[in-house]
């Protein structure tokens, strides 16, 4: 089933701050950092500046991605709804808007690695955690459009 894409506005928030709450308490290697209620603002925030496309599956929240111009700053799919697309269908519109991407991801997050690999993101550098909140070692992938022969 594919999912319905939409530019994200204020109502949903919430739904993609409890997408990032579950994704937090779900994962042991990530850190309890910010509190849901914090979390949602942080999604507020995103959603205000134009930054946020959302997946719906009938009118259920499934997923989201945050991108500043060629940045990707979130995504995330809701537990449960993996392995069904909607993050793929997310990053094919992210690509579809843009001849180059980026994104940092953290390194325990093996399935979110594994999936920019498959989704042909290369690694271009690494970090070891200074330059982000949750203090973990981090990969930086590219992408880029092939040009047309």
């Amino acid at each position: 089933m594919k999912a319905r894409l939409r530019a994200a506005d204020l109502a949903d928030a919430g739904g993609m701050g409890d997408i990032l709450w579950d994704f937090q308490d779900q994962n042991d290697w990530m850190p309890d950092l910010y509190p849901r209620g914090e979390l949602i603002r942080f999604s507020e925030q995103m959603a205000r500046k134009g930054w946020v496309t959302v997946a719906l599956y009938g009118e259920s929240l499934a997923g989201f991605i945050a991108r500043d111009g060629e940045e990707i700053c979130a995504l995330y799919v809701r537990p449960g709804l993996e392995r069904q697309g909607i993050g793929k269908q997310l990053i094919d519109f992210a690509k579809s808007e843009c001849e180059s991407l980026w994104l940092r991801c953290l390194v325990p997050n093996a399935a979110a690695r594994q999936f920019y690999c498959r989704e042909g993101f290369s690694e271009i550098d690494r970090g070891d955690g200074d330059e982000n909140d949750e203090g973990l070692p981090e990969v930086t992938y590219g992408w880029a459009l092939e040009p047309a022969t």
